[in-house]
């Protein structure tokens, strides 16, 4: 039997998933029961619905001995009680009481899913099982996000390993080719090859399935985005003396989890600046010849792998004589066609009163921060006769992305190919300065594919034209070398021909230039380490099929950059004396993070040897040298302390430079680093890109 401590935890995490169903469900009848109330047999009906589901969670609150929730779930449970005893429709003044008796409920929830392990807690039901309690059915099986999570990166590590087996398998058909028939080995190789080419296949389809199932398994509807909405309406347009209701198009759109969990603040903004600033009072929509109650649309669709969410209400539209004001008085200028736009900077508001919900200049910049966060875009429209329309364009999944891989700097990077119009190859004669700017003017002709004639990862398709989008033939825009908006060293190009990677987000458009053309590939994204959670330019990383670490870019911040009136320039290149360059001796155990670390420092112009551990990094050491050490601090066979120690212990190293880059960041710890004899400690919750390379920078 399970020990008692056990069963209680047990019983808490089940009624925290329970009470979470519960809250949705009764906001939600309640809402439809203020809607309906001339209705009095539907009241009735919803009434009984509403008591039952009470009655469920004092019985529950009671067996998971929860008191607040007893308390709450009865004083909820009397006055329902009372609506159905006497049969009689329920008042809006009745409704917000019981929505105030519902609200004591989700206070109970919130304080029980904060002491509950994050596995336990993040598993709540959707609106949609909400939706099914109210109309008494169960259905589905609830998964930790967790696990979920879990399952997703052990199904994009087998994508890397699947296309490296598919990589081999073309090499070894190769070699094949390469041994003369007559050869004794040449049968045998034959044979390899074609078992390999086999195995790629039977795992190419495991993968692919794998990978089908588990996106399955984390799809959640479009409703389950917009659950606090209609609650949100309600009560702010109560608080201003407005009327508004809200529309849902689209609700079984069907979404990536972590999808619909980035778009659930960004909704709930824009539909409390559309109550706050849009819709009118009703003496004013009369006057306007509009009926009293504004309606604000709530819509998504799904196409060319874009999901694309619209915010719409028939308010009064953006004030732009204000909005031009406010930002003059804010010593901001914008084109005429940009104004609008404003409405997205930080720390600019038109109201004229600071409330709970508007006039401190937080709101929209936020939803711009929240969607460009996962490589999408925002976008405004407004009129005084239409209202206003908020327009949002994002990845259908965040986790799995096809993206054009290509170098900066020597550096994979991979441009989601969303936005990726057209690839070209242009010449000198094909620029134009204009207005001190290097600009390319159309897009040109498509570039056939990748340097070199071909990829160069297995299973890299060639990079053409990647997406169609709408042609910016005969329209002029800026060309930024790709190493230098992302933040590596690399403004000069040498003569002779660009590639050049058109990206287009939104109304921004810039000519990328290149390096080199990798291919084109469908990749596992992984949240960015801390150290680069600051650089707006990185959605995440990705680990590519030959084990190597690429930077994904968020396109919308990269462009912002590379189009803004001191953005990244293009720059000729002029002929100079190559530098020796400073060599780094990089310890990292984790691949991810050493891939990074060796890609930043590489990319500032360094030579690096990396190693896996404090062992590895000293037999590196005393074959080539170094000039700054950079280490981890917990690693397997020697960890940093112990490499620190060792490299003070012999004369030759005495003066070399070490820096310890960890997680641990107590004093404690520090003191050990500084005994261990470290030059400078850098804790990973506070450290940038231009940390590491100013710290190094010092060293030297």
């Amino acid at each position: 039997m399970p020990r008692r401590a056990d069963l209680h935890e047990r019983l808490r995490s089940l009624f925290v998933d329970e009470l979470d169903e519960a809250v949705r469900a009764l906001t939600d009848g309640l809402l439809r029961l203020e809607a309906e109330g001339a209705d009095r047999a539907r009241s009735v009906t919803l009434v009984r619905e509403l008591f039952r589901i009470a009655h469920g969670v004092k019985g529950a609150a009671h067996s998971a001995d929860v008191p607040a929730a007893v308390v709450a779930a009865r004083r909820l449970e009397e006055s329902l009680a009372d609506s159905r005893d006497r049969g009689a429709t329920v008042s809006e003044a009745q409704v917000a009481a019981l929505l105030a008796e519902v609200d004591a409920l989700a206070a109970v929830h919130r304080e029980l899913s904060g002491a509950l392990p994050a596995s336990a807690s993040e598993a709540g039901a959707s609106p949609g099982a909400a939706r099914g309690a109210l109309g008494g059915e169960r259905t589905g099986t609830r998964v930790s996000p967790t696990k979920l999570d879990e399952l997703a990166a052990r199904v994009g590590e087998l994508a890397t390993s699947s296309r490296g087996v598919e990589e081999l398998a073309t090499r070894l058909g190769a070699v094949v080719e390469d041994v003369p028939r007559s050869s004794p080995v040449h049968a045998v190789l034959d044979e390899l090859a074609r078992e390999a080419n086999g195995l790629a296949r039977r795992l190419g389809r495991v993968r692919s399935q794998l990978a089908d199932d588990t996106f399955d398994l984390t799809l959640r509807s479009f409703d389950d985005a917009c659950d606090r909405l209609a609650r949100t309406v309600r009560d702010l347009a109560a608080a201003s003396g407005k009327q508004a209701r809200l529309d849902v198009l689209g609700g079984d759109v069907e979404l990536d989890r972590a999808v619909i969990a980035n778009l659930r603040e960004p909704l709930l903004h824009l539909v409390r600046n559309a109550v706050d600033h849009g819709i009118e009072l009703p003496a004013e929509r009369r006057a306007r010849g509009k009926p009293e109650v504004g309606t604000i649309e709530v819509s998504a669709r799904v196409g060319e792998g874009l999901l694309e969410v619209r915010v719409r209400d028939d308010g009064r539209g953006v004030d732009i004589d204000a909005l031009r004001a406010a930002a003059l008085a804010g010593g901001r200028a914008t084109a005429e066609g940009d104004v609008a736009q404003l409405a997205f900077e930080p720390g600019l508001s038109t109201a004229e009163v600071v409330s709970d919900v508007s006039g401190r200049g937080v709101g929209l910049d936020a939803v711009r921060a929240r969607v460009e966060a996962v490589g999408g875009t925002v976008a405004l429209e407004s009129s005084p006769a239409r209202g206003t329309t908020v327009t949002i364009l994002s990845p259908v999944t965040i986790t799995l992305l096809r993206a054009l891989t290509v170098r900066a700097a020597g550096e994979l990077v991979c441009i989601p190919v969303a936005a990726v119009r057209r690839v070209v190859s242009v010449g000198p004669a094909d620029l134009h300065v204009i207005e001190g700017r290097m600009m390319l003017v159309g897009a040109g002709p498509a570039d056939g594919g990748p340097a070199d004639g071909g990829p160069a990862d297995g299973g890299a398709r060639e990079a053409g034209p990647a997406t169609s989008g709408p042609s910016r033939e005969g329209v002029a825009v800026p060309v930024a070398p790709l190493a230098s908006v992302v933040g590596f060293p690399g403004d000069v190009v040498g003569p002779g021909n660009l590639r050049l990677v058109l990206v287009e987000t939104g109304d921004r458009a810039a000519a990328l230039a290149v390096d080199e053309l990798v291919g084109e590939l469908e990749l596992v994204v992984k949240p960015a380490p801390a150290r680069l959670a600051g650089v707006a330019e990185v959605l995440g990383v990705a680990i590519l099929p030959d084990g190597t670490g690429g930077l994904v870019l968020n396109p919308a911040a990269c462009l912002r950059r590379a189009t803004a009136p001191a953005g990244a320039a293009l720059r000729q290149a002029e002929p100079v004396a190559a530098p020796r360059r400073a060599r780094i001796l990089l310890a990292e155990d984790s691949l991810t993070t050493r891939t990074l670390e060796r890609s930043i420092l590489e990319a500032a112009g360094y030579e690096v040897f990396a190693a896996a551990d404090g062992a590895e990094a000293w037999q590196l050491l005393l074959q080539h040298g170094a000039d700054v050490v950079v280490s981890d601090v917990h690693m397997p066979r020697l960890d940093g302390f112990e490499l620190c120690r060792a490299i003070r212990g012999a004369d030759r190293f005495a003066d070399l430079p070490v820096v310890l880059v960890t997680s641990l960041g107590e004093p404690e710890d520090r003191r050990r680093g500084v005994e261990a004899g470290a030059s400078a400690y850098v804790v990973k919750a506070e450290f940038s890109q231009e940390t590491l390379l100013d710290v190094i920078g010092r060293q030297l």
